[in-house]
C-alpha cells in the first residue's frame, strides 16, 4: 500500500529536481544578466530566487499569500535588493504595473 505521506515526498523530489533543470535550462537559453524579470506563478520561489542573482531586478507574483510568505522567507537577505514577492495575480498586477517595464517575463508554473 502506498502512502499519501510517500507521495508527497516523492512529488517533491521530482518538483525539486524539474526546478534544477528548468534553472539550468533557462540560464543556458536566456541572458538575463541585469534584465529586469517577472515571474508570473512564482509560488515558493523556486525558481525566483536562484535567478535572482543574475536579473538586476527579479518580482515574483502569486495570488497564493501562503507561497508567497514561503518565498519571502526562503529568500536570501543578500538578494533583498533585486528580488520581490507579491500576493497578486497577473490580472490584478497589470493594472497598476505594465508588463512592458519587463525584460523578460516567466510563466512556469502559472497554469499548474
Amino acid at each position: 500500500m502506498f502512502h499519501v505521506n510517500g507521495l508527497v515526498k516523492l512529488f517533491v523530489a521530482i518538483h525539486y529536481e524539474s526546478n534544477e533543470k528548468i534553472i539550468k535550462l533557462l540560464k543556458e537559453s536566456i541572458d538575463i544578466g541585469g534584465k529586469r524579470v517577472l515571474d508570473v506563478g512564482c509560488g515558493d520561489g523556486d525558481i525566483t530566487i536562484p535567478l535572482a542573482a543574475d536579473a538586476i531586478k527579479i518580482v515574483g507574483i502569486d495570488p497564493d499569500p501562503e507561497r508567497i510568505t514561503l518565498a519571502r522567507e526562503n529568500s536570501p537577505s543578500n538578494l533583498a535588493g533585486r528580488l520581490e514577492f507579491i500576493d497578486t495575480s497577473i490580472e490584478d498586477y497589470s493594472f497598476s504595473n505594465p508588463i512592458s517595464l519587463y525584460d523578460v517575463t516567466l510563466y512556469l508554473w502559472s497554469l499548474c
